[in-house]
């Protein structure tokens, strides 16, 4: 996080694509981890740096079991030892004014498989309302669950817009689309250097994505 605040210029998640700034880099984490508590929250607040956690409102005060069981078979997560955000962990997170909160379905639902008209409603547009009930404020920004083209599909990208969410994001890397509901972002790990992250950031692995997608098309 120093060296992207060094680096970029961190702006709000709503203003990355708005703002003046040079190199403007928007910081998000999805699903809702406990971590996010006591190893994010620390170094946000000390740094003074906006971050956008995107939500996955079914998993919020789940049971230790029960929370594990919900990142292993819903998030695909294979680590034992992580534990999900309470709500009351949410409403604490979303008071400071460094944090926003965004939609990230109810159980983190693969839309690359067939699901009913209720079932898409009940994980984008109930799911947006349970979110904003609990930290009584607007929520404007969603990310796709797995978040590759497949996973958004349009009728999916429509029912985010019609829920009223301003912007939608994939983990698909790029800078601005001109689709607002099929946004770029670049998904990093702390395991890779510097050099890695500021090749991926200023675009060096875009035209291979690209082409990746274009022959996945064709096939």
């Amino acid at each position: 996080m120093i060296w992207l605040k060094d680096n970029f210029n961190i702006v709000p998640i709503e203003d990355v694509y708005t703002t003046d700034k040079e190199n403007p880099v928007a910081i998000s984490f999805d699903d809702g981890y406990k971590s996010w508590i006591s190893n994010v929250l620390p170094v946000i607040l000390e740094l003074e740096i906006p971050v956008c956690f995107f939500v996955n409102s079914g998993l919020l005060g789940l049971e230790r079991n029960e929370g594990r069981a919900f990142l292993k078979e819903k998030v695909r997560r294979k680590e034992t030892f992580l534990d999900v955000l309470s709500k009351d962990d949410l409403i604490s997170l979303s008071a400071h004014n460094v944090v926003s909160i965004g939609g990230h379905t109810k159980d983190h639902c693969d839309f690359s498989q067939s699901h009913s008209q209720e079932v898409l409603k009940e994980q984008i547009v109930s799911d947006k309302q349970t979110l904003e009930e609990i930290i009584k404020k607007p929520i404007h920004v969603f990310a796709y669950p797995f978040g590759q083209l497949v996973n958004a599909p349009r009728e999916v990208q429509n029912l985010v817009k019609q829920a009223g969410y301003k912007a939608a994001f994939t983990i698909i890397p790029g800078f601005r689309n001109d689709n607002n509901y099929l946004n770029h972002r670049d998904s990093l790990e702390l395991w890779q250097n510097t050099r890695i992250w500021n090749r991926w950031l200023h675009g060096a692995y875009d035209s291979l994505v690209k082409s990746k997608l274009k022959l996945k098309g064709e096939l």
